[in-house]
């Protein structure tokens, strides 16, 4: 986990010879890694043990065969999932992740593997603190351990587990048509294309922050209304994913952007603003706030605001949570 803004992300090291370790100052690195079957896919989970990591690398091999470990993707720091749609079933596939900063890296984590269309085959045991004696074998498929370096032998494999049944959520088709019926469109809503250039406000800077808006289309490049109407607004137009995940929101009080909430944490519910207010804590213990007042509850439809709005439903709210779990992908 890092207590930190994110402005950018580490550079992947792809080369052959790249160093696999902790040493030279590297962050901790990640362990727990585990692999299941979800929804068609493999979906990772991990315990991040470092505390100034610029992210996470995550690399694959394909268990059949003699092939090595490849870069499959990155993630942002303080991420603790992914899902892998990228795959085939009947064929297990193996994971690692290690953690990342600027140009150092951790050593690995433990490997984990699964089949897509069945259950996980268990994770490998730990290197030994020394030891050149490999772990023992967990039962119902674990792997054996790795073999550590002098001294102390690897910890045993995790038990396999059977398939899960929860299904990938798709953000086009599942998320956004969810909140543009429920929170506006273009035009009509409490959360039109207007609300999308709250990102120039001086006190923040350009292009940080912003009221919801949920325009299912690329906004925040020219004012809508008032008397700059038509003109720019110095910021980019932004999909309604990348105003989710990358901006800050206007809704919470706060003396920095930085420190108000983000509408989307991938990976995390507690700090993901969107579903706070739809099914959780709107206020985050008392920590956000608008003008002095808690923030409470959403979406409140007005037929009078949004005419033919419909309200989330339960279904539709727990599709945005898995949607979040799942790593909030732009799918």
């Amino acid at each position: 986990m890092k207590h930190a803004l994110l402005v950018g992300l580490g550079v992947s090291c792809l080369a052959v010879g790249c160093g696999d370790s902790g040493s030279g100052g590297g962050p901790s690195a990640p362990s727990n890694l585990t692999a299941a079957p979800m929804g068609g896919g493999v979906h990772l989970t991990w315990t991040d043990n470092s505390s100034d990591e610029d992210g996470f690398d995550i690399e694959r091999r394909v268990a059949q065969g003699n092939a090595g470990f490849a870069a499959l993707d990155s993630v942002p720091f303080d991420s603790s999932l992914y899902h892998d749609a990228a795959v085939s079933p009947g064929t297990t596939y193996v994971y690692r992740v290690r953690a990342k900063r600027s140009t150092t890296f951790s050593a690995y984590s433990n490997e984990a593997s699964s089949d897509p269309g069945g259950g996980s085959a268990g994770t490998t045991g730990s290197g030994g603190s020394g030891g050149t004696a490999a772990g023992a074998a967990g039962t119902g498929g674990g792997a054996s351990g790795s073999t550590g370096g002098a001294g102390t032998m690897g910890s045993a494999g995790t038990t396999g587990t059977g398939g899960t049944t929860t299904a990938v959520v798709s953000f086009k088709r599942d998320v956004a048509p969810s909140l543009v019926q429920t929170c506006g469109s273009t035009t009509v809503g409490c959360h039109n294309n207007d609300q999308a250039v709250g990102r120039i406000m001086p006190q923040f800077g350009p292009c940080k922050v912003i009221w919801f808006s949920a325009v299912d289309g690329p906004v925040g490049g020219k004012y809508f209304t008032g008397p700059n109407a038509g003109q720019a607004t110095g910021c980019p137009d932004l999909s309604l994913y990348e105003r989710l995940t990358q901006l800050h929101s206007m809704l919470c009080d706060a003396s920095t952007w930085s420190d108000r909430a983000m509408y989307v944490v991938p990976g995390n519910l507690q700090k993901s603003l969107l579903y706070q207010v739809v099914a959780g804590d709107p206020s985050f213990g008392g920590k956000c706030s608008a003008n002095g007042a808690p923030v409470g509850r959403m979406p409140k439809v007005d037929p009078t605001v949004l005419p033919n709005g419909a309200p989330l439903t339960a279904d539709k709210i727990q599709k945005i949570a898995d949607w979040i779990t799942q790593g909030a992908p732009n799918n």
